[in-house]
């Protein structure tokens, strides 16, 4: 009668896991600033990021006169989630419509958003909204 009863159980549907959110990052995100070691860098002329529902990621490496996508990664198990964008290795965080990204313009990922002054290490901290 047990072994009936785990048959039975074992062949009952399972229940179906509740739909994933649809990520935070989901959309086209502009560039507003950047910064590297707290000082504006106008010229990192980037338009922005764009992230899709099947979990793609893609940077416009061109101008904001022309289009230029290429993949990049991103890994939101990770804490802080983590993101490689072109030749940069960083981390980021998503505050409702503001994306911010702290990049390694040279050595390893960071590990914070607060780097560590005369540690060697610049790191470029880019804001993006999220495009309306």
């Amino acid at each position: 009668m047990f072994t009936l009863l785990l048959a039975v159980a074992a062949a009952a549907p399972q229940p179906k896991a509740p739909p994933k959110e649809p990520s935070l990052l989901v959309g086209e995100w502009v560039s507003e600033s950047a910064t590297v070691e707290g000082k504006p860098r106008p010229e990192f002329d980037v338009p922005g990021l764009r992230f899709t529902a099947d979990g793609k990621g893609f940077v416009n490496a061109g101008t904001t006169k022309k289009k230029d996508e290429r993949p990049l990664k991103f890994d939101p198990t990770k804490t802080p989630p983590e993101i490689d964008v072109l030749s940069f290795r960083g981390i980021y965080a998503v505050e409702k419509d503001v994306l911010t990204l702290c990049l390694a313009v040279d050595g390893p990922r960071p590990e914070s958003f607060e780097p560590k002054p005369g540690n060697g290490k610049s790191v470029l901290i880019w804001t993006l909204k999220r495009a309306k």
